[in-house]
């Protein structure tokens, strides 16, 4: 059930116009786009907002931020060290482990935001 947060209306997401045919109502569609407009918003001023934090947390050196609510907490950058299957199935069918089949990747510093 899809329900109208602006008006409080149940609105029917399936309808059949004129010619028989099963269409996605109108409303339903303005309410997705809507809804995807606005996550896509939130979304972008979140990561924004985070990065923000993450700079200034590495500024002042801070590693935990602790609330009544959350807990945000300051993740070094590092790197991340993995078999590369492919490498090891080419070089060695029998699969083997050679140091030049490690892949290395780059794991950038972050911030994670936990609620209680």
């Amino acid at each position: 059930m899809l329900v109208d947060q602006r008006t409080g209306q149940v609105l029917d997401i399936i309808k059949q116009n004129e010619d028989g045919k099963l269409v996605v109502a109108k409303e339903a569609c303005d309410f997705i786009l809507n809804a995807e407009q606005q996550m896509k918003q939130i979304k972008e001023a979140y990561a924004d907002y985070k990065e923000a934090l993450k700079q200034a947390m590495e500024e002042y050196g801070v590693e935990k931020i602790q609330t009544d609510d959350f807990t945000v907490s300051y993740v070094k950058a590092t790197e991340r060290v993995s078999l590369d299957v492919k490498q090891v199935e080419k070089k060695y069918p029998e699969v083997s482990c050679d140091p030049d089949c490690l892949k290395v990747t780059d794991v950038k510093a972050s911030v994670r935001v936990r609620l209680k």
